[in-house]
This record gives C-alpha cells, sequence and structure tokens, in this order.
C-alpha cells in the first residue's frame, strides 16, 4: 500500500542507517583501511586534547544540529499546508542543497589553503585566500542566480508535471535566491 509522508520517512531513516550500516562494514572489513583500524585501537586518550576538541567541536555540533531541526520542522509545517506546497518546498531545499554543496566545497578549499597559511604563519595569505574564497562563491552566487531566476517557471516542471506545484516553485525562487547570498557567505 501507499505510505505517502511516511513511506518517504521510513525509507529516508532505513537508507540512512543501511548506509551507516555499510561504512561500518567497509572500514571493519576492508583490506584498505587495516592501517587506521590498527592505529585506532593503539591509541591513546589525551584528556587535555580530548577537552580542547570538545570546547571547539560543541558549539558547532549545537549549531549544525539547532539547523538540521530547524530545516526539518519546516519540512514538517510546510507538509501541514498542503502536498503541493511540501511537493514546492523539497525542490527548493533539493535546489538549496545543490548550491550549498558549491559552496561548501569552496569553503572547504579555503580552509585547507587557510589551514596551510596559518602553520606558515603568512598572516596576508590568509587575508588574501580569504577574500578570494568570499570573491569566489559571491560570483557564483550572482552567476547562478541569474538563469535561476530567467528559468523559475521551468524548473517546476523538471521535477514534476503537476502545475501548481510548478508555479508554487516558481514564486519560490525569489527568496531561494536571496537565501543563496547569505548561505554561500
Amino acid at each position: 500500500p501507499e505510505w505517502g509522508l511516511l513511506g518517504a520517512g521510513v525509507s529516508t531513516a532505513l537508507s540512512r542507517v543501511l548506509m551507516m550500516t555499510g561504512f561500518v562494514l567497509v572500514f571493519a572489513f576492508g583490506s584498505s583501511y587495516r592501517t587506521y583500524r590498527r592505529d585506532m585501537l593503539a591509541m591513546r586518550t589525551d584528556a587535555a586534547l580530548f577537552r580542547q576538541l570538545n570546547v571547539l567541536g560543541w558549539p558547532s555540533a549545537v549549531q549544525v544540529g539547532i539547523e538540521t531541526a530547524a530545516f526539518t520542522l519546516t519540512s514538517v509545517f510546510v507538509g501541514w499546508i498542503g502536498t503541493q506546497a511540501l511537493a514546492a518546498h523539497q525542490i527548493m531545499i533539493t535546489m538549496s542543497g545543490l548550491f550549498y554543496m558549491v559552496y561548501l566545497g569552496i569553503a572547504s578549499a579555503v580552509l585547507v589553503r587557510v589551514s596551510h597559511f596559518n602553520g606558515q604563519h603568512d598572516w596576508k595569505a590568509i587575508v588574501d585566500t580569504s577574500k578570494a574564497g568570499f570573491h569566489i562563491i559571491l560570483v557564483m552566487a550572482s552567476t547562478v542566480a541569474v538563469p535561476v531566476f530567467l528559468l523559475r517557471h521551468q524548473v517546476g516542471g523538471w521535477f514534476t508535471s503537476d502545475a501548481q506545484v510548478g508555479e508554487l516553485v516558481a514564486v519560490t525562487i525569489i527568496p531561494l535566491i536571496l537565501y543563496q547570498f547569505g548561505d554561500g557567505l
């Protein structure tokens, strides 16, 4: 029988559990990870380093948890409006996620460069690299905004044949574009 939204939730949860199980099995039994397993088992815990990592990590973990909860709750709230609104919302979340992954990739590359220059104590290179990354992401967000805006009436059709969903997507493209600048920055 058709499960609707419950089925989408169950299938998502099941696929994520299966992916995690697969990763654990590959790590536990894969021959290419033998060195990592051996080093992990031989590793001793440094209490000072553990505390330092927790002081650094918890604020980020809480922020990511709150952001994830906000996105999940937003989907629930939109689902209360109706199935077409939820479909349009999911299309926009998919597009937003695609853009975000590109920005995250650039930001990760900038992070690697900044870390490299930090290790060399090259403060000018850190500033230059950060500015370059900022400008690259700003240009990318601006460049992507133009075709997305111009194609806003076609985007919904790429995902569904429902005309009402397509109209909702066209209306919500503008906030998506505005959001992308903040997300990228």
